[in-house]
């Protein structure tokens, strides 16, 4: 798969993304300063799908109707948590990415433990689903709604 990662994303998922075989362009080697705007577009002409922590993306993209090649949007998580997450995104829902998908990974206090969860939302695809995924860090437990 093809990437550019915006300055926000750590190169920690830059190295694995490389190491598992993916294109993956950086805008802090490029510009580290370039608008929201001109990332996206870059992200666009070439095909890449975004990797960002910063939700700026989606709502451009919902309010202005911008098109995109794709976005995964991660939580502010440690370093190893959001390696993970990414693993299992790309994993489980890597052709969402690649048809176009939003998609927005978090971390979640799971309040019956101390354990966290991750909550998938893929707000807007190419067909209009909604699905969201939950997975708990400890034993794994999914939730998945479609809705067309």
């Amino acid at each position: 798969m093809n990437f550019l990662l915006d300055v926000n994303a750590s190169g920690a998922l830059a190295h694995w993304l490389l190491d598992h075989g993916h294109d993956v362009h950086l805008v802090e080697e490029v510009d580290p300063r370039m608008g929201d705007g001109k990332v996206l577009e870059w992200a666009r002409q070439e095909r890449r799908i975004l990797i960002t922590t910063d939700q700026d993306f989606e709502e451009m993209i919902w309010r202005e109707k911008r098109e995109h090649a794709g976005v995964l949007r991660l939580g502010n998580l440690p370093r190893a948590e959001r390696l993970s997450l990414l693993e299992y995104v790309l994993d489980h829902h890597g052709q969402d990415l690649t048809s176009g998908s939003i998609i927005i990974a978090s971390s979640q206090k799971n309040p019956h433990s101390a354990t966290f969860q991750w909550v998938i939302v893929s707000p807007i695809g190419r067909q209009g689903i909604l699905r969201s995924l939950i997975r708990s860090a400890g034993p794994l437990q999914f939730a998945v709604e479609l809705v067309h």
